[in-house]
C-alpha cells in the first residue's frame, strides 16, 4: 500500500481541512488540495494543542488588567493611609476600577473557553489574539485620554 493509498483511505472516512486554505478534504482522491493546490501529507502530530496564541492573549490580558488592579489597590491603600477618608479612595480609584472591567470579563472567558479557542485553526487563533490585544491598546488609549481629560 502506497502513501497515496493510505491518504485516500484516511480522507474517505475522516474530516480534515487543508492547512493552507482550510478546504474540507473528506473524500478527495488526489494528493493535492483541489482548492489551493498544496500537496497533502498524512502526518502523525502530537496530541498537545499549540498554546502560543492562547498564551499571548492571556499574558496581555493579565498585563493590562493587572496594571489597573495594582493601581486600584495602590490608590486605595494610599488614600486610606494618607487621607483616612473613604471619599478620597473612591474618587481616585473609580477610574481604575472602570478601566479594569474589560479585563475582568475577558480573563475568565479566556480561561474558561480555552478548548474552544484552541479548536480553531492556528491562523484564526492568532487573528483573535491579535484583535484582542489591539482592542486592549484602543481601550487603554481611550482610558488614558479620559484620565487626562477628567483630571
Amino acid at each position: 500500500m502506497t502513501d497515496g493509498d493510505i491518504l485516500r483511505a484516511f480522507l474517505a472516512t475522516h474530516d480534515a481541512n487543508c492547512p493552507q486554505c482550510a478546504y474540507q478534504l473528506r473524500g478527495v482522491e488526489s494528493e493535492k488540495c483541489p482548492e489551493c493546490g498544496r500537496t497533502i501529507e498524512l502526518q502523525v502530530q502530537p496530541a498537545a494543542p499549540r498554546m502560543a496564541p492562547w498564551l499571548f492573549a492571556l499574558i496581555f490580558t493579565s498585563i493590562f488588567g493587572g496594571f489597573h488592579w495594582i493601581m486600584l489597590i495602590a490608590f486605595g491603600v494610599s488614600g486610606l493611609l494618607y487621607y483616612g477618608s473613604l471619599s478620597v479612595i473612591l474618587s481616585d480609584s473609580v477610574l481604575y476600577l472602570i478601566g479594569s472591567i474589560p479585563y475582568a470579563i475577558t480573563l475568565p472567558l479566556l480561561i474558561a473557553r480555552r478548548r474552544a479557542f484552541q479548536r480553531r485553526t492556528i491562523r484564526r487563533q492568532w487573528v483573535w489574539s491579535a484583535l484582542l490585544v489591539f482592542a486592549y491598546v484602543v481601550l487603554e488609549t481611550i482610558w488614558i485620554s479620559l484620565m487626562f481629560f477628567l483630571f
